[in-house]
């Protein structure tokens, strides 16, 4: 991204995560929230300092301290396409589309239908299974252990 492209990931977020080492800003991720859905606006890493976990530490800090049941990106990385699936595991939540199948619910085409709209100002791309990766966090149940 060049600073023109910075600056408005930036200014069109709602929350931006710094990440700093010692000093240093070596990069940032954007979101923008929508209802129940955060949206990854954007995300930047120095490259000397990508492949450090950086995103996966930030997308942990938001699904442990903001209220939202999905987590919408898009991307035609694959290496952001790794990280939202492992981040995703870790979390109990799943991918869509993903390797072992490209249906998507139709739950889940309402949300990637809200980020076009709301956020994009588009309509769902024809292409959206092969560039929106929406994954849905579960519902925390209290449960009873019968003994």
């Amino acid at each position: 991204m060049d600073p023109k492209d910075v600056k408005e990931h930036v200014e069109s977020s709602d929350r931006v995560h710094l990440f700093v080492l010692e000093k240093d800003i070596v990069g940032f991720a954007g979101y923008i929230t929508l209802d129940s859905i955060l949206y990854l606006n954007g995300v930047v890493v120095k490259k000397t300092f990508q492949g450090k976990g950086y995103l996966s530490k930030s997308l942990s800090l938001v699904l442990d301290n903001y209220d939202c049941d999905y987590l919408a990106l898009r991307t035609q990385n694959p290496v952001m396409y790794y990280i939202a699936t492992r981040v995703a595991k870790q979390n109990h939540g799943k991918v869509y589309p993903n390797m072992y199948s490209s249906d998507i619910p139709s739950e889940i085409k309402e949300v990637g239908c809200a980020v076009c709209k709301s956020i994009l100002n588009c309509d769902l791309p024809d292409d959206f299974i092969f560039r929106w990766r929406l994954w849905k966090k579960p519902v925390q149940r209290n449960t009873k252990i019968a003994r």
